[in-house]
């Protein structure tokens, strides 16, 4: 009997956890998810990977069955956004890309309704904390964030 407790015990956790999130969540209708709507992922190597952009594809889907927007993942490997770069990254042979050497044209070309936006990671230089580094990261986000509302990005 101990023993079915115990199993039993996760399951619950489980589904508390879920139902608690699920009432927790205000339902809005203030956005509309179109056919061919298209939900551009940019970022670093996280993004270029595609696990978490499947993800969001399979859980948008598994949501919304008969909606079909297209999903674009534009990820690239070491970008950031601050503009850092260490002096040997890739062995010297280039600094770090930085995502605004090719926003617009990206924005231009695909013209996404929706954004999603993983930066961050390569933009401390796998360095302890500094508050220079830390500067030019938000100043990047912000910039971005501004370029995005200009074109007209949810």
């Amino acid at each position: 009997m101990k023993n079915k407790k115990i199993r039993f015990l996760p399951l619950l956790l489980c589904f508390s956890i879920w139902y608690v999130q699920a009432v927790g969540q205000k339902k809005t209708d203030n956005f509309r998810w179109d056919d061919g709507q298209k939900v551009l992922f940019l970022g670093n190597s996280i993004t270029y990977a595609g696990q978490y952009v499947a993800m969001t594809e399979s859980l948008f889907l598994s949501s919304h069955p008969k909606r079909k927007p297209q999903f674009i993942n534009s990820g690239l490997p070491s970008e950031t956004v601050s503009g850092l770069s260490e002096p040997n990254h890739a062995d010297g042979k280039f600094p770090r890309p930085c995502l605004f050497d090719r926003l617009d044209n990206v924005l231009d070309k695909i013209k996404p309704e929706v954004v999603f936006v993983c930066y961050g990671m390569n933009d401390g230089i796998y360095l302890p904390f500094d508050a220079i580094r830390f500067e030019a990261y938000k100043n990047g986000i912000i910039r971005l964030h501004k370029r995005l509302v200009d074109q007209g990005v949810k």
